[in-house]
């Protein structure tokens, strides 16, 4: 699963791209600017790109560009980086149902247990409903 993807603040279907705020660490929302928003679309397209790299593609020094870069990490908006693996270069693969119940369902107990599994399971799916069958 990922997290943090752009789409959740730039919407490409829109004559604008939508600011979105996410409070600091100190409790003082930061606002995303077009340049902000352009790092973020262009690391996500390539999160191993150079500073500089970055810098031209964006029009800005590298100098400033780092800084940006660095700000959106500890902001938050930058939760890290991946790569994309090609699941079929390592053979075969298993795709297991598991069915779980849980013993409490409030919310938190529910949001807690998705937390879990999406840290030790990041290709999880969850299915919340109950089915005699189920096809994949």
């Amino acid at each position: 699963m990922r997290v943090g993807a752009i789409d959740s603040v730039y919407d490409a279907d829109a004559s604008k791209p939508r600011l979105r705020r996410r409070p600091k660490s100190h409790g003082i929302a930061m606002k995303l600017d077009k340049i902000d928003i352009r790092i973020l679309c262009e690391l996500q397209k390539n999160g191993r790109i150079s500073n500089v790299e970055l810098a031209e593609l964006i029009n800005l020094s590298p100098s400033p560009c780092l800084m940006r870069v660095k700000r959106l990490q500890t902001e938050g908006f930058i939760t890290g980086y991946s790569a994309q693996i090609d699941v079929s270069k390592l053979g075969r693969t298993l795709t297991v149902f598991a069915e779980i119940t849980l013993k409490n369902h409030r919310q938190i107990d529910f949001a807690r247990f998705l937390t879990t599994v999406e840290r030790s399971i990041p290709s999880s799916s969850a299915i919340l409903f109950q089915a005699d069958t189920i096809i994949s």
